[in-house]
C-alpha cells in the first residue's frame, strides 16, 4: 500500500490530509493560517504533519511523497513560491525544499486551483475521466486542465487561468483591468458588484439591508436570497450562469474533455442557480458530437480537493522515481 499526504495552504487554514494508493482518506488535519508567513507556516504544516502520522499510525518512513497545493504564482518544477495570495513576506521561497527538511520525504508544489483540478478530476466528481478542467467560482476565478489523468500546465506552467479568458469584448474590468473576462463576469465579487450597484440604483432586493451597513456579501446570504425568490439576485445568477456557459462551451470546443468540473464557493453555496443554465448555453456551442462525451459537473469534494489533488500528484511523482 502506498501512502501519500496532501496539504492546502490557503490564507486562512492549512488543511492536509493522509490517504492510501485508493484515495482513500485516512487522517486530516487543520491548522490556522494566522499570520501566515514562511515561517509560521512552515510550523503549522510540520504539526499538521505530526498529526497525520499519530492519526494514521504510521511513521515518516511509510510516506512515498507529500503534495503540497499554495496560492499565487510559482514555480512547480524548482518548488519555489514567488510570492503569495493574501500571505505576507513570500519572496521566491524554496517551500518544496523546506518541508522536504522538516519530513524527511519528496515534496511536490503546484498552484492550489490545478490540485483542485486534478483531486476532482482523478477521485471525485470527474471520477474515471482522463480529460478534465476545472473552473473554480470564488473570489476569483481559477481554473485547471488534466490531460491523460495528468495535469497540463503549458510552457510557462500558468495553463488553465481560465479567469483571464476574455469573453465579453469591452466588458466589465476585473481585478488586472482587462475587459470582459471570465472573473469579471462570473466571481462571486462580480455578482456582488452587480447586485450592490443594482440596490443602489433602487431595485429592491432582501440583501440591501446588508448593502445599507455597508457589510459583505458572501455566498451563503446570496443562496438564501435566490431560494427565498429574490427577483434581483436571481436575475444576476442567471446572467452569470450564461457567461459561465459560455467559457465552458468554448472550452469544450477547443479541448474536447469527459468533464468540466464547476468549483468554488459560489458554485457549493447555489449550483443550482448556476449548473442547468450554464448546461444549456454549453449545449448551443459545443459541436454535437463532442457534446455527446462532454458532461458538466459540480465539484464534489469540498474542502478535501486541493488537499486529495496534492496527495494524487505526489503519488505520480514518487511512481516515476521508484
Amino acid at each position: 500500500m502506498t501512502y501519500t499526504i496532501g496539504i492546502d495552504v490557503g490564507g486562512t487554514k492549512i488543511y492536509s490530509i493522509l490517504v492510501d494508493s485508493s484515495n482513500n482518506i485516512l487522517a486530516i488535519s487543520k491548522k490556522k493560517t494566522k499570520k501566515g508567513t514562511p515561517d509560521f507556516v512552515l510550523e503549522r504544516t510540520k504539526g499538521c504533519l505530526e498529526d497525520l502520522l499519530e492519526k494514521g499510525g504510521l511513521q515518516a518512513s511509510d510516506i512515498s511523497g507529500i503534495g503540497v497545493g499554495f496560492p499565487g504564482p510559482l514555480d512547480p518544477d524548482q518548488g519555489i513560491v514567488f510570492e503569495a495570495t493574501n500571505l505576507p513576506e513570500w519572496d521566491h521561497f524554496p517551500l518544496a525544499e523546506k518541508i522536504s527538511e522538516i519530513s524527511n520525504t519528496p515534496v511536490f508544489l503546484d498552484n492550489d486551483v490545478n490540485l483542485g483540478t486534478l483531486g476532482e478530476a482523478l477521485a471525485g466528481a470527474g471520477h474515471g475521466a482522463q480529460n478534465v478542467i476545472g473552473i473554480f467560482l470564488g473570489t476569483g476565478v481559477g481554473g485547471g486542465i488534466v490531460l491523460g489523468g495528468q495535469l497540463y500546465r503549458g510552457t510557462s506552467g500558468t495553463a488553465g487561468e481560465v479567469g483571464h479568458m476574455i469573453i465579453h469584448h469591452n466588458g466589465p474590468k476585473s481585478p488586472r483591468n482587462l475587459r470582459g473576462t471570465v472573473e469579471g463576469l462570473t466571481s462571486r465579487t462580480s455578482v456582488v458588484n452587480r447586485i450592490i450597484k443594482k440596490i443602489k440604483k433602487g431595485d429592491s432586493s432582501s440583501l440591501k439591508s446588508l448593502v445599507d451597513k455597508n457589510e459583505e456579501i458572501k455566498s451563503r446570504p446570496i443562496a438564501e436570497a435566490f431560494r427565498a425568490g429574490d427577483k434581483l439576485v436571481k436575475g444576476v445568477l442567471d446572467e452569470t450562469a450564461e457567461y459561465v456557459g459560455v467559457i465552458v462551451g468554448s472550452l469544450g470546443n477547443l479541448l474536447a474533455p469527459d468533464v468540466v468540473v464547476l468549483g468554488g464557493g459560489l458554485v457549493e453555496a447555489v449550483p443550482e442557480a448556476i449548473l442547468p443554465k450554464a448546461r444549456e448555453v454549453a449545449k448551443t456551442i459545443v459541436v454535437p458530437s463532442a457534446w455527446k462525451l462532454m458532461k458538466i459537473e459540480a465539484a464534489e469534494l469540498g474542502d478535501n480537493s486541493g488537499a486529495m489533488g496534492g496527495a494524487i500528484l505526489a503519488r505520480q511523482k514518487a511512481a516515476l522515481m521508484s
